[in-house]
């Protein structure tokens, strides 16, 4: 913030915590000198240089910078430091062609010209401005509206309607009553549509910007991670060769078809499992495999996204985590640049590996399923086994777990007389360990193979 000092003298500084905790570091700079608080446009092309105007205190309108964005970057929010001792300001990186408005814009007589898909870039110079925008669009086609203020640093709460040519309102996001709310809408009929934008709260000036998202290939539907205490999704730890469980939780949108899923990282695509979303169902987990090859210890970045086919059209979104970091970080106002798309994962070294030996049951009979553990470290905890993926109608009796003591132990596996014929070779036995309180997987795959009784008796 700044302040006009009124008169010369002694002033003084209270700072303190918002919850009056202890031992919080803070760094705090007093001074007559220009701060860049933000930039206009708020988007940027990745790949392609862009021209930023500096907005902020001590500053003339005149201030520019050049910057670009490398096509290896994540879509999202990006930070950019405007020098070596200066802060950093937020963008919005996306393949979309920036749009900047053309003024006046006011009304749909005079809206600015613009192709689908598109991002906008767009600022209300004065308060209770509005900013119109043009475009065709074609029966059939999935629109979305996906609006970035607060999470680049804009103090703008924007309000969104979709008009047709004749000016009825097909969308109005104040109904949802949440900024940079995501809004979907399926074109009707051919014709010209107009996004009519204000802020809801009338405020305006140069700072007042706002970077809106028009796609034609995001997905009906969101996915995101539940919370659960007990399981500290956001801050998972995996082993190399080991394994990692995501829960999934699918909001459709008028869509109701399968949704198959994929897993990468800036290395290249990973292998998953259960990587389709049967129709109809909303809950699901996404089984992801940590290459054997993997550097310990390292962080990286998890991009989950799910795709769906409608009318022979490609649509995707990806995994948005933001509730799950939010839940730690409650007072947390707009997430790190990275975080809401990605799952960020430790990856240890591993203290244990295991064995299992694949199995052949009659239908209606049962099989124990010998697993043994061989330590890697002389850290030895206890480690659960969760058998996951059975066949249908398959169950396990009591499984006993496994510690520095007791290195083997077998599960029986108990089928019944509907359980379908055939090798089922997407069978996992999951060995649970933990450090530091969280979680990590080793994988143990197997083939269970269902026989008819017959044929095992003969045998």
């Amino acid at each position: 913030f700044s302040l006009q000092i009124p008169s010369t003298g002694t002033y003084f500084l209270m700072l303190h915590d918002l919850q009056y905790r202890p031992g919080r570091p803070y760094l705090l700079r007093v001074g007559d000198f220009p701060l860049v608080k933000n930039v206009f446009p708020l988007g940027m092309t990745q790949g392609k240089m862009a021209e930023l105007e500096a907005i902020g205190i001590g500053l003339s309108r005149s201030t520019k910078l050049n910057a670009i964005l490398g096509d290896e970057e994540f879509a999202g929010v990006r930070e950019i430091r405007i020098d070596d001792h200066g802060p950093t300001v937020r963008v919005f990186s996306s393949s979309l062609d920036q749009h900047l408005e053309a003024e006046p814009n006011n009304d749909q007589q005079t809206a600015t010209s613009i192709t689908i898909p598109a991002a906008i870039n767009g600022r209300f110079l004065a308060r209770g401005d509005a900013d119109f925008y043009k475009f065709s669009a074609k029966q059939g086609q999935q629109l979305t509206i996906s609006p970035k203020t607060r999470s680049v640093n804009s103090p703008s709460f924007v309000r969104i309607k979709l008009l047709d040519s004749e000016g009825n309102v097909l969308l109005d996001s104040r109904e949802s009553g949440i900024n940079e709310a995501i809004q979907r809408a399926r074109i009707a009929k051919d014709g010209d549509y107009f996004l009519a934008i204000t802020d809801i709260l009338r405020g305006g000036g140069p700072s007042y910007g706002y970077h809106v998202l028009l796609e034609l290939n995001r997905a009906p539907f969101t996915l995101t991670s539940p919370y659960n205490k007990k399981i500290p999704r956001h801050r998972p730890v995996a082993i190399p060769g080991g394994a990692l469980l995501v829960p999934l939780k699918v909001h459709r949108h008028g869509y109701n078809g399968p949704i198959r899923l994929t897993a990468s990282t800036r290395e290249g695509k990973l292998d998953v499992a259960n990587e389709v979303i049967p129709k109809g169902k909303n809950d699901a987990g996404l089984r992801i495999r940590i290459p054997a090859s993997m550097k310990t210890p390292a962080l990286t970045a998890i991009l989950v996204e799910g795709y769906a086919t409608i009318d022979g059209v490609d649509y995707s979104t990806e995994l948005d985590v933001r509730s799950l970091v939010k839940q730690d970080f409650p007072q947390l106002l707009s997430l790190p640049p990275g975080v809401s798309e990605r799952i960020t994962v430790g990856i240890i070294p591993p203290t244990f590996s295991g064995k299992v030996e694949s199995v052949t049951v009659a239908r209606g009979g049962r099989v124990e399923i010998p697993v043994s553990i061989q330590w890697q470290s002389p850290r030895r905890e206890l480690v659960s086994l969760v058998p996951s993926s059975l066949p249908p109608d398959c169950r396990v009796e009591k499984v006993n777990n496994l510690n520095a003591k007791k290195l083997s132990t077998k599960i029986t596996l108990v089928t019944s007389n509907k359980t379908p014929l055939g090798a089922y070779k997407e069978v996992f036995i999951d060995m649970i360990g933990h450090i530091h309180g969280e979680e990590f997987r080793f994988e143990l795959p197997l083939t269970v193979t269902i026989i008819e009784k017959a044929a095992n008796n003969a045998k």
